[in-house]
């Protein structure tokens, strides 16, 4: 069951229109420790994200510079990372073009990527890995484990865990969004997720996007309380847990924090789908 809405937009030309947008991320979230701003570039990143603890950002766009400053301002800076697909935007896109599976739905920039192929394997968590940790960051937020959701066989959820293993030998914080059937799978065959991750981001666990109409409203009961279920399998796990919702509502904005700083979770809200405010 995945409902992941979160994607990198590497074209900001993709524009929702979603009504009532007049709130900020200063209104809606009581706490500055956890921030996500994946797309915007450079100082743009920066500035947005100044007085978070945490800081998501997508350091593929930004300057070591950049992070340098955002360090130096006492804040964790963590990386976007995408295992499971291959966008359109990349640099590298041509030379990786050959191992895409199917184009991912919705997205036309990107396409599944054949995460079971040791050639990217070794790409994504040794150069690109690398080439971030060089940069300065301070851990990885990664995101399309849930490739494994979409192609289901041994050579792909073995991908997935080799790659997210070599994240982890690099003794930096990996925290997963989404991806919770490869992660309960993981779970179900080890009976742990410690050489895999830290922790996992879930994205409207209370919240939900109307895509029809370009709109956000409450989640459904049902999803609702199958994320919590899982985010709780993972709290009994001693991981971290971090939410993503996006809402301009105040009242569901309050519950989500008290909610989450009860449990001892962290969390961002958004009123915007593009994540840049």
């Amino acid at each position: 069951m995945e409902f992941t809405v979160l994607k990198v937009l590497g074209s900001l030309s993709m524009v929702l229109g979603l009504a009532g947008c007049a709130e900020t991320s200063n209104t809606i979230n009581e706490d500055f420790d956890y921030g996500v701003f994946l797309s915007l570039e450079g100082r743009k990143a920066v500035e947005a994200s100044e007085g978070f603890e945490i800081a998501v950002i997508d350091a593929q766009n930004i300057s070591a510079i950049d992070i340098a400053e955002m360090k130096a301002r006492d804040q964790e800076v963590y990386s976007y990372l995408n295992i499971g697909s291959l966008e359109t935007f990349r640099s590298y896109y041509k030379e990786y073009q050959h191992l895409a599976l199917k184009s991912y739905d919705n997205w036309e920039e990107e396409y599944w990527v054949d995460a079971g192929n040791e050639e990217w394997q070794k790409f994504v968590a040794g150069t690109v890995a690398q080439e971030l940790l060089e940069k300065g960051i301070d851990g990885f937020w990664i995101d399309n484990t849930d490739v494994y959701g979409q192609f289901a066989d041994e050579e792909i959820y073995d991908g997935v865990a080799s790659i997210l293993k070599t994240l982890m030998s690099y003794e930096k914080p990996v925290v997963i969004n989404g991806g919770d059937q490869f992660v309960l799978t993981y779970l179900e065959r080890n009976g742990q997720v410690d050489d895999i991750l830290t922790g996992v981001n879930q994205e409207t666990v209370f919240s939900s996007i109307n895509f029809e109409n370009n709109t956000f409203t409450s989640q459904s009961a049902e999803n609702k309380q199958y994320y919590l279920d899982y985010l709780n399998a993972l709290t009994e796990e001693e991981k971290d847990i971090y939410l993503l919702e996006y809402t301009t509502e105040i009242q569901l904005a309050q519950d989500i924090n008290e909610y989450t700083k009860k449990r001892g979770w962290k969390s961002h809200i958004s009123d915007s789908i593009e994540l840049d405010d």
